[in-house]
């Protein structure tokens, strides 16, 4: 299985991106309504925009900004989800929750992931 997936907000202002690309193993019941569980590995990419100082509104250059910069780490997604088979090819997932891991910044993340959307069979 492939995973792609991209998160994007703020934090303190700034704006804030990670995608992960993950690959691993899936098992799932051949049924039109079909649990499945999944490990995957790969990797998480993150960047981050300048946040603010109080200088940083006059000037934006200014040494009041800050940024923690791009960052790559290994990830970890192990989880657990439900699809419902639409037509040979294609299904939807319901849902899929996810436990997943990155040290990013030198720090490690736990954090959980859900998520819902198209399957597409090859």
């Amino acid at each position: 299985m492939a995973d792609f997936n991209g998160n994007y907000g703020t934090l303190d202002g700034a704006g804030t991106r990670v995608h992960t690309f993950l690959f691993g193993p899936q098992v799932s019941l051949p049924a039109k309504v079909s649990p499945f569980a999944h490990a995957l590995f790969g990797i998480v990419k993150e960047s981050q925009d300048l946040i603010p100082g109080f200088c940083a509104v006059v000037t934006p250059s200014c040494p009041g900004s800050f940024s923690l910069g791009p960052d790559r780490s290994w990830a970890t997604a192990i989880g657990a989800g439900i699809d419902v088979k639409v037509a040979a090819f294609f299904k939807f997932r319901l849902i899929q929750i996810d436990y997943l891991r990155t040290q990013l910044h030198g720090a490690t993340q736990n954090q959980p992931r859900a998520s819902a959307g198209i399957i597409f069979h090859f």
